[in-house]
């Protein structure tokens, strides 16, 4: 730190001083700083201070305290307004997403149409049979598939409680994706189902389905022979092929795993003999 540096002083508000002499114990001469083409320089007036109103650091002001809570609260306050906004923004987005859907429901909303046609025939009565899909495809009637919903037998007397619940997912093309609850509650597992008027009907949309799938499962086979169902011939092919190609690797597997063990057992032969001949 240079001898200037030492010098450097500052009142009570803020404002700098360099000391260029020592008057007495009390009193010091010094020049103001100021700025002059954004250069620190300092006056060629010389002033009387007191050595007790002069400070070796820049003294926090009322004014300085009071800026800072200011800046902090306002700080604060942009971070909060700015988190605030980004919520909003994405809340609009998700509003005007379903609004715009909504619109476009309404603008297509055709009560001719095959969907409502459906949900008619439904509240008639007129479904019979449904079409369960998924891992295990199969038809079932309809009272059959309600039943099983919450129905107790309880040894000597039976309970119950209601149906199954029945939803639909509405699409915007008003295609419905009707689904089976497990319980009347919509509680448990769910499976896409079909509703039909006649087992031909429901032949056909399991047929339909199955023709969509990209390969085959056991149920699925089981169910086509099940109905005799007019499914693609590739398909049956591939899942032959498949279910050749696993016995194949299965039996490959075996015969390796009974030539280990015949393996074992020569081994053991002899090792027992061995032991023999010795006594």
């Amino acid at each position: 730190m240079t001898d200037k540096d030492n010098n450097i002083r500052f009142d009570g508000d803020n404002r700098k001083y360099l000391i260029v002499d020592q008057i007495n114990e009390t009193q010091v001469l010094v020049k103001e700083a100021y700025l002059q083409d954004n250069v620190e320089t300092y006056s060629e007036e010389k002033y009387v201070k007191d050595v007790k109103n002069l400070y070796t650091e820049e003294r926090e002001t009322y004014y300085m305290k009071r800026t800072k809570e200011r800046k902090k609260y306002h700080d604060t306050l942009v971070k909060k307004y700015e988190k605030e906004d980004k919520e909003l923004r994405v809340k609009y987005k998700k509003a005007l997403g379903v609004l715009k859907d909504k619109i476009d429901f309404l603008q297509h909303i055709d009560f001719d149409s095959a969907p409502f046609d459906q949900i008619r025939s439904f509240l008639l009565g007129e479904y019979k049979y449904f079409v369960i899909l998924g891992y295990d495809p199969n038809i079932q009637e309809f009272d059959e598939v309600m039943v099983q919903g919450e129905f107790y037998d309880y040894g000597d007397r039976y309970d119950y409680k209601g149906m199954k619940l029945i939803t639909l997912y509405g699409k915007k093309d008003l295609g419905f994706s009707w689904r089976l609850n497990k319980y009347r509650d919509g509680s448990g597992t769910d499976v896409e189902i079909i509703p039909c008027k006649t087992m031909s009907a429901a032949k056909g949309a399991l047929a339909e389905y199955l023709n969509n799938c990209e390969e085959l499962t056991k149920k699925q086979v089981e169910v086509i022979n099940k109905y005799l169902l007019p499914v693609n011939k590739e398909l049956i092919e591939a899942y032959n092929t498949h279910r050749l190609k696993v016995a194949e690797n299965r039996l490959i597997k075996a015969i390796a795993e009974a030539k280990a063990a015949e393996d074992d057992v020569a081994e053991l032969l002899r090792g027992q003999n061995h032991e023999t001949n010795s006594l």
